[in-house]
């Protein structure tokens, strides 16, 4: 997949959701097609963002454990159910009630890293910008 497909993928998944992706982000999935980050303590896994080839051309996805979550592409209603109104970019389901979001800041750039716990009902921020936290290249490197 050619830098110009990345381009296009990450392009209509920011249009789709409604935010921008942090700069730092972007050019990570532009040059490498894939980056992951590393949340604080507690979530039992590493987010990670690849662009994947799909029957409609090349898509930006969420990755858990090589299984891409299909709603990052779009608005979903993990952001919905817990109150957000803020377009927000699915980033990890935990399969147990759990969510990952990177919501925007005021300028509409997804950069703010919120824990959705279900236990408790509440949000936790837990970083006001993921740019720190991400590493480049595959996570299976």
């Amino acid at each position: 997949m050619d830098k110009n497909e990345r381009v296009a993928a990450i392009d209509a998944a920011e249009k789709e959701v409604g935010s921008t992706l942090p700069p730092k982000l972007r050019q990570i999935l532009h040059n490498e097609g894939e980056v992951w980050f590393k949340p604080p303590e507690g979530v039992g896994a590493d987010p990670v963002f690849k662009i994947s080839a799909t029957a409609k051309g090349a898509a930006l996805f969420a990755d858990q454990q090589g299984k891409e979550i299909a709603e990052l592409g779009g608005w979903d209603s993990h952001a919905e159910g817990w109150g957000l109104t803020e377009r927000a970019f699915l980033a990890l389901d935990n399969q147990c009630g759990d969510t990952v979001l990177l919501a925007p800041d005021d300028m509409g750039v997804a950069r703010k890293l919120v824990f959705c716990n279900h236990e408790t009902g509440e949000l936790e921020l837990w970083a006001e910008d993921i740019e720190h936290l991400l590493v480049s290249g595959s996570k299976s490197d």
